[in-house]
């Protein structure tokens, strides 16, 4: 059979961007190329979206406090500062056992 310039082409595609064996004997490109790929990262991911909740956490907090009649307080006062009160730990507790886990 005889190779096609197409088939030169990826041949050398694959090599260029195939896993490269190191020193090690024992890694050779055939094993290198088996070799399942590296996971990614999504860690910035979660900081941004833990940055957003938190962001948005805070802008309530400042919102409530800024709108409230600071005259009466009210039943609805109270249960809205107890829900944002356990808002606020379960986003704090569920961010800072997420990056203590993941390290």
């Amino acid at each position: 059979m005889k190779r096609t310039d197409d088939d030169i082409k990826l041949a050398e595609l694959l090599k260029k961007d195939g896993y490269q064996a190191d020193e090690n004997e024992w890694f050779t490109p055939r094993v290198l190329n088996r070799l399942p790929e590296k996971p990614r990262s999504s860690k910035w991911l979660k900081v941004a979206i833990y940055a957003v909740v938190i962001g948005g956490v805070i802008g309530c907090w400042l919102w409530y406090l800024h709108s409230r009649d600071t005259s009466v307080i009210t039943v609805r006062d109270l249960l809205t500062l107890a829900g944002m009160i356990c808002g606020t730990t379960a986003v704090a507790c569920i961010a800072i056992i997420d990056f203590v886990k993941s390290e």
